[in-house]
């Protein structure tokens, strides 16, 4: 098997998509297209994750453009809370792999990841009867808790691997100074660490509603129509309605504060557990 030398995993709305891309700009780095194969989420539970569906032939077939030199890498962000599965069949089929994990404050993480369904997901999936669902609902998913549970996770891939092969970076670090963490990143998958990434780029932003209480309105239209449509109709729906009502540019909702402090409350133990794992002052998260 061709394995990846790094494996960008996760969290998702962690800059990973960022930080994956420019990376990709490095000559010494084949970056795989997809970014998010999903392969070893996928593969153990005999099901997509996250729309990766590749057979072990495919998965090879992404990394047959490495050159000569070159070190190659993924970046499906499922992996990290996915560990219980995924740790052990990377180790399996890829055990020298330097691992990075991109993290956030998880409660800014769940809220960035609410925002983003609702740009992409529409109603229908995100409430039903042209109503969206609530921050508090969404974050209580036990996905969606699992995804920000991270000491639990890294727990587990450091059963699997040796400390010196995981790197984190924290989301905080890489909006200060993205230059400062490519480095690191570049030192840790063993490429020359003093490139000069174009920074210009913004990847995989987050669109907000341009008027909510219009976009409201619209989604009950949608939300009816939706189910009638064949898949291809749906999704032209869906990138329609995120063309037309939503913007990088419209302000973004803030998060209500009685709604962080309860979920601040559930990742407390997680968050101390993360800072006596690494040593890292996460006050600013609490």
């Amino acid at each position: 098997m061709t394995d990846p030398d790094f494996i960008i995993g996760g969290a998702p709305k962690c800059a990973t998509t960022a930080i994956f891309d420019y990376l990709s700009q490095h000559p010494e780095i084949f970056a795989t297209d997809p970014k998010e194969p999903h392969f070893f989420a996928s593969s153990p539970l005999g099901r997509p994750v996250a729309q990766g569906n590749y057979s072990l032939d495919e998965y090879k077939a992404l990394f047959a453009g490495k050159g000569r030199g070159q070190v190659s890498g993924e970046g499906s962000t499922h992996y990290l809370h996915n560990a219980r599965i995924v740790a052990p069949a990377i180790a399996s089929h890829a055990p020298d792999c330097r691992l990075v994990f991109c993290l956030r404050n998880p409660v800014d993480r769940a809220y960035s990841h609410y925002l983003f369904r609702q740009s992409t997901a529409g109603p229908w999936t995100t409430g039903g009867a042209g109503q969206r669902m609530d921050f508090l609902t969404f974050a209580a998913d036990p996905e969606i808790l699992w995804m920000g549970d991270y000491a639990e996770n890294l727990g587990i891939f450091l059963q699997h691997f040796d400390q010196s092969q995981i790197l984190l970076v924290f989301f905080e670090d890489i909006v200060s100074d993205p230059s400062a963490c490519l480095s690191r990143i570049c030192s840790h998958i063993g490429v020359e660490a003093n490139y000069r990434f174009d920074l210009s780029s913004r990847s995989n932003e987050t669109v907000y509603a341009r008027f909510p209480a219009l976009t409201s309105f619209i989604d009950r239209g949608v939300n009816v129509a939706y189910p009638k449509l064949p898949v291809r109709g749906r999704k032209i729906m869906l990138r329609t309605r995120r063309r037309l009502l939503f913007s990088r540019t419209a302000p973004k909702q803030k998060l209500a504060d009685e709604d962080r402090i309860t979920v601040t409350r559930h990742y407390r133990p997680s968050v101390e557990k993360l800072r006596e794992m690494t040593g890292r002052d996460l006050g600013q998260w609490m």
